[in-house]
Formats: structure tokens, sequence, C-alpha cells
């Protein structure tokens, strides 16, 4: 049986409104707007502020990924667009659009870039990492977040090694073995010697480092996100809670979903929370509050991004049919 993209995007939203249809059965709603109504609105000011603070350390860590190195101020554009695209499109599909954006606006092999955007992500997944093989050091963990920090690891070595064993390949070595036309040869090798040059950078050990101080950066400020979004809530608990939730939620995340993750988000949020004796209720309030502060204003700017790169909407949807 063949699956389509619609397939999965059927299956995502059908997987979110059934976690969503569960996370509001055992919510007393009345418990949840009373939390509502106390939320201290400067805190929340702070986490707003964080957020794009968030997406500047990410546009500093691509931009050094990135050869050449285009404008700061370009990338975070672009990375707003992004994270714009992946609220509104399926199968994070802004990874697909800042590629397509940059590649246009800075006149970069779309592939390079596409490549450059894959290691980048790549580096997110290294401060994670990082952050999941510290935490049961520190703290206890419940068994669904060793499990998936178990699988997280698992998937992310055999990425890493894949990467490292493509870097080291030749694209004639790997055209030698697929039966095509000399065209198509031609045409696939120049693909494989873009995404190779797009990947690079890993090569430099310099390089990889500031990206990791970077990721590691980002994770911090994300922490402190969540700690204020609690804070707001007028609930004094250890920035240990803030570590776990920020660390579910990404687990949770890489589970195909509605777009913006809907469901999922708030049910990794609950689920971590819950393992500080924080009652469900309060916690789905906790994690509507976060998902939104993190989705709308960034969509929104990301919106207005599209006009200071000097595009339109209706260029993006082209290149994204087209590619």
């Amino acid at each position: 049986m063949k699956y389509e993209l619609k397939d999965w995007k059927i299956a995502g939203f059908i997987l979110s409104i059934a976690i969503i249809i569960l996370l509001f059965h055992f919510i007393d709603f009345g418990e949840a707007f009373r939390a509502f109504s106390q939320v201290k609105p400067f805190e929340l000011f702070i986490v707003f502020i964080l957020n794009f603070v968030v997406i500047l350390f990410k546009s500093m860590r691509w931009q050094v990924l990135l050869n050449p190195r285009p404008r700061l101020i370009v990338l975070y554009l672009t990375n707003l667009i992004g994270f714009m695209a992946n609220t509104i499109l399926p199968a994070r599909a802004g990874e697909l659009v800042r590629a397509l954006i940059l590649g246009k606006k800075e006149n970069i092999s779309k592939t390079t870039v596409l490549g450059s955007a894959a290691l980048d992500r790549i580096f997110e997944g290294v401060g994670m990492l990082i952050l999941l093989v510290i935490m049961p050091l520190i703290m206890d963990t419940p068994d669904w977040m060793k499990k998936g920090t178990m699988g997280f690891i698992i998937f992310f070595s055999i990425l890493f090694i894949v990467i490292i064993l493509f870097m080291k390949v030749n694209p004639d070595t790997i055209i030698k073995y697929i039966p095509l036309s000399d065209k198509t040869n031609t045409f696939l090798k120049g693909v494989l010697e873009k995404l190779q040059k797009g990947f690079e950078a890993i090569n430099n050990i310099k390089t990889s480092s500031i990206a990791t101080i970077l990721s590691l950066l980002g994770w911090v400020v994300q922490i402190l996100m969540i700690h204020f979004v609690i804070l707001s809530f007028g609930i004094h608990i250890s920035p240990l809670a803030a570590l776990m939730t920020l660390l579910s939620v990404n687990i949770a995340i890489m589970i195909p979903a509605a777009p913006g993750s809907l469901g999922t988000f708030e049910l990794a949020v609950v689920l971590a929370l819950g393992f500080f004796n924080i009652e469900k209720s309060l916690a789905l309030s906790i994690a509507l509050t976060y998902h939104f502060i993190q989705l709308i204003p960034v969509t929104i700017a990301g919106a207005i991004s599209i006009p200071l790169l000097g595009m339109r909407f209706k260029d993006i949807d082209t290149d994204i049919s087209q590619n």
C-alpha cells in the first residue's frame, strides 16, 4: 500500500484531536479558568522577549555553519518565516521553507542551504543530547522519559554516523552503484556535492564548538522561558521542572501531529509537570500558555518578515510547489 504525505497529515490531525480529547476529559475547567485568571503578566512579558532571544541564538548558529556567511538580520527574518511555516504547515515544512528563502535571497544553492539547515538541526540536537545525558545525573526521571531519551540517543547516533560516512564518500562512488542515465547521474552528482558543501562545517572543530555553545545557550534560554511561565501561575518549584518539561516537549514533538505539534506538546507538559505533583488542570493551563506564547508572536513576526525580505506569500507558495 502506498502512503502519501496527505495520509500523514490526516494521521497527525487524528492523533492531535485524540490527545486533546483525552486531556480535556481529565480537566477541571473551573480550576483551569481560575489558574488563568491569576496569571502574572510581567513574567509572561519576559517569556515573550526570551522567545525572540532564542531565535537570535538559532540564527547566529546557522550563520556560523554557512559559507559564505549571510547577514544575521537576513537569517533572523528567514528563521521567523520558517517557524511560522512550521506552525501552519505539516511535516515541519518550515525547514524546507527557510532553505528555499535563504537560497533565493542570498543566491546560494538551495541544496547547499538545505544541507546547512539540516546540519543546524543536528547541532540543535547536540545541545538537547547533552542536557538529556546530564539530567539523570542531577534528578530522578520517570520511566517514559528514560525510554524517550534512549530512543532519541539511538536515533541521533545513527543520524550522526550516516552524515559522517556521507561526508567521507566521494559522490562518484555513490553514483557508480545507481543504474541511471548519464544526464541523471550528472545531476545527482551535483546535488550530492552541494549537500556535502552544506555539511562541511561539521569537519571544522572550531565551528562545531561555537555551534554547540550557541545551541546550549538557546536551550538555557528556553528553560528560563518555561520557568517564568510556571512562575506566572504563582508556582515556585525547582528550575529542574522546567528542564524536564522542555526535554519532554522536544521528544514529544518528534511524533507526527497537527501543525504546531498541537496536542503532543500539551501532553508532554502535563506529564512532565505531573512528575512534580502539579495538578492536571493547572499543568494544562501552563502548557496552553507556554504554547500560545511560543507560537502566536513568532507566527505574526514571521508574516511581517516576508515583506521585509522583499517577498510575497505567493512567492513562498510557488517555491514550495516547485521544490
